[in-house]
């Protein structure tokens, strides 16, 4: 102890703790880099969610309402672990949106996801798939959700 009075920046000998307290300051230390890392992967996460948000509004011109309840799709679709990734989703959202008007935002997701589910099953793009689900709607009317069941259905007994 007087060592540590007299010689507080333990130049006189090494500092006189136990060696709980120091898996105690090693544990604190590991704590502190856990929280650091979770911290960048928090604002890596942000940054990327603001990046593919904002090219959505870009690609669609929304604004407003209309863009918080596409943010809100893309999330959602990429909760249900569609996409390769959070731009992959948003990219997905803007053609649904684009080539399937008047659709509701519930059907956004289910077209979103159906669109992607066909890209991964039968490497039939998003954007092909979303026309021809717009076409099957306007011609033949039904949901977003029976046009693209009927697109897999016909790639299923063509590629099966």
């Amino acid at each position: 102890r007087f060592c540590l009075l007299v010689c507080p920046s333990y130049i006189c000998s090494p500092p006189l703790y136990s060696s709980a307290a120091s898996d105690g300051y090693k544990r604190q230390g590991v704590t502190t880099a856990a929280i650091g890392a979770v911290g960048v992967a928090s604002v890596k996460a942000y940054t990327e969610h603001q990046q593919a948000a904002n090219s959505m509004a870009a690609a669609t011109g929304a604004a407003g309402e209309q863009l918080e309840y596409l943010q809100d799709a893309m999330d959602t679709v990429y909760t249900d672990n569609y996409g390769e990734s959070l731009q992959d989703v948003a990219d997905a959202v803007s053609l649904v949106d684009r080539n399937m008007k008047n659709i509701s935002p519930d059907e956004i997701v289910e077209a979103t996801e159906a669109a992607l589910a066909l890209q991964d099953t039968f490497e039939y793009g998003v954007e092909e798939s979303t026309r021809a689900a717009a076409a099957i709607q306007k011609n033949f009317g039904g949901s977003a959700k029976e046009a693209f069941s009927l697109i897999a259905a016909v790639r299923g007994n063509a590629t099966g």
